[in-house]
């Protein structure tokens, strides 16, 4: 059924229709058919019920429509040689026009720019008089009379045939060089260009050349020996191997260096005191270990507290003596202070430069003891005075200074019982110069005090 109104009406509400509705129009052939200019203020949507996007197209899909953006504006400058630039904007039109002696020809999508014809009949002409225009172009052509090269002739190092033409060959002169050969052909050498002579045109006019010598190549053959085994002769190229052996190691390394080592053994590197150690076969300490003691101490004098000890017996200038710490044969001359723990026997002189202090007997065996700067002090630690003599105090109980007149000097006498055979004969204690004492002759009996 169709609705027609004939009038302006107002419809409230949905209005469905079923078939094509024609506005301005009654028969319309598609469901919306519009006869006439069409407004619409709101969005149009496409088929896809898109309103599409500020500056889009709407484009035929074939079975509908789409919102698409809108294809790019194009423009350009069309310039020439001369005048000013213009711009090509959308569907402007671009006309080309020919000028002098230029013609175009537009067809599809392709112009044709010709360069027009002059008067001049197309061919070919000899000696040719011609008329040419601003252009360049040959207007009129007509051939001449001749004129113009007659003959061609060479220069320096140049020659012609058939210089009259009509063709002219123009030859290269063959240049004269002379070779210097220097020097002489030895069993090792070989000959190169030394130098080059040219010309004032650069011609070569000679190519000296020279011989050069080498040599004969020195051979570095060598021999490698060592302490055992053959010798080897080393030529060029061959390798030499420096191999470590027991307890030794080599490292090769840049630049051309070769190191060897000392092996590193099982003894951890440290200080040891009275050291146990362990020698291997190469003399090298394997195992060391902090003793018990014993030994020695060698002295150099360049410590304030060196100092000889040992658990043993000494002999100096002798073998040592089973029972005696010290034995020495020869003269013992002291510097500084003796100090003896035990009984002290002397078979020849002793000089003592400094104090000596003794904790046990002292047995010269009828000899001297001769004190150079220093005093010998009694059993109270007391140096005599000038004149005085030792006495005994009798078995244990040291000596004393006791201080007499000059004419005591010569009858000293010391008396005492119950000692051994020979302790109480009479010693003679007498004070003297060093001079007074090496001008005279020592006697075993007599003590001498050097003042």
């Amino acid at each position: 059924m169709a609705i027609r109104f004939l009038n302006s009406q107002s419809i409230d509400g949905e209005l469905t229709v079923t078939g094509n509705v024609g506005i301005g129009t009654a028969s319309p052939s598609q469901p919306l058919h519009v006869s006439g200019n069409a407004r619409i203020t709101g969005a149009y949507y496409d088929s896809s019920n898109l309103p599409g996007t500020s500056g889009q197209v709407l484009s035929s899909t074939a079975t509908g429509t789409s919102w698409v953006n809108a294809a790019g504006s194009y423009s350009w400058r069309l310039q020439g040689d001369t005048g000013l630039p213009t711009f090509i904007t959308n569907n402007a039109t671009v006309d080309i026009a020919g000028g002098t002696g230029i013609s175009t020809a537009g067809g599809s999508t392709t112009l044709t720019v010709n360069l027009d014809n002059t008067a001049v009949t197309a061919g070919s002409y000899t000696a040719a008089d011609i008329t040419v225009d601003a252009q360049g172009r040959i207007t009129a052509a007509a051939n001449g009379s001749g004129g113009g090269i007659t003959t061609v002739n060479g220069g320096t190092y140049i020659t012609t045939t058939n210089s009259t033409g009509p063709t002219v060959t123009i030859n290269h002169d063959s240049t004269t060089r002379v070779d210097t050969l220097v020097g002489s052909a030895p069993a090792y050498s070989f000959t190169a260009v030394e130098t080059v002579d040219t010309n004032a045109t650069g011609h070569i006019t000679g190519v000296n050349r020279k011989t050069f010598n080498v040599p004969v190549p020195i051979s570095p053959n060598w021999t490698l020996s060592g302490d055992s085994g053959a010798n080897q002769v080393i030529s060029n190229f061959d390798v030499v191997n420096f191999i470590g052996g027991t307890g030794i190691s080599t490292v090769a390394s840049a630049t051309d260096t070769l190191t060897i080592n000392l092996d590193d053994t099982a003894v951890t590197a440290g200080a040891y005191t009275s050291a146990d150690i362990t020698i291997d076969a190469q003399g090298r300490i394997t195992a060391a270990a902090n003793g018990s003691g014993g030994g020695g101490k060698f002295v150099d004098g360049t410590d304030t507290n060196d100092a000889v000890y040992t658990t043993g017996n000494v002999g100096i200038g002798m073998a040592s003596v089973a029972g005696i710490d010290l034995a020495v044969d020869g003269f013992v001359r002291l510097y500084d202070e003796l100090r003896v723990n035990g009984n002290t026997q002397m078979d020849g002189e002793l000089s003592v430069l400094n104090s000596t202090s003794l904790s046990g007997d002292l047995s010269m065996n009828g000899n001297d003891i001769l004190t150079e700067g220093g005093d010998i002090l009694d059993n109270t630690d007391l140096a005599g005075a000038i004149n005085s003599f030792l006495m005994s105090k009798g078995t244990g109980n040291g000596v004393r200074w006791i201080p007499v007149n000059a004419a005591s000097f010569s009858a000293v006498t010391s008396v005492t019982t119950g000692e051994p055979s020979g302790s109480d004969s009479v010693i003679n204690i007498v004070s003297l110069t060093q001079a007074e004492y090496d001008a005279g002759t020592p006697v075993a009996t007599t003590l001498y005090i050097i003042t």
